[in-house]
């Protein structure tokens, strides 16, 4: 599992760099942000432990 971690982990970085400089090439300003409703999720999530989180 924590593997799987680590790999989601590079994968997403990577993706969220390229995403940085195309937005830059197009002249958009991403949010620096998430929406209120999705960190409430965030939120319930990061309370989470062991087989509750899986």
């Amino acid at each position: 599992m924590k593997r799987l971690a680590a790999r989601m982990i590079e994968d997403h970085g990577r993706a969220n760099q390229e995403m940085m400089q195309i937005a830059r090439q197009k002249q958009v300003t991403p949010p620096s942000r998430v929406g209120a409703d999705h960190q409430q999720v965030c939120d319930r999530l990061a309370d989470l432990r062991g087989a509750a989180f899986e």
